[in-house]
């Protein structure tokens, strides 16, 4: 992919039960995410990017989605 792709930004709160763990199995939210970016960076996606929001638990971030599409004039 010669322009990198589209911009893509998961939000992870940094208090996330999930974050090591999903109903007992692993890789949790975390690992999830590092497997997620490898395989988007090896298709050649290069704006990627991740954000553990300090004292976020497992919830709605839509107002920090929204945001990000604003940013990148995706909205």
């Amino acid at each position: 992919m010669d322009d990198g792709g589209p911009p893509v930004h998961v939000h992870v709160g940094e208090k996330d039960g999930f974050n090591d763990e999903v109903f007992g199995q692993k890789p949790g939210i975390l690992g999830q995410n590092d497997a997620a970016e490898a395989g988007l960076k090896r298709l050649g996606f290069s704006h990627v990017r991740r954000t553990v929001v300090p004292g976020a638990g497992h919830e709605n971030m839509a107002a920090r989605v929204f945001a990000f599409l604003d940013e990148k004039g995706l909205t």
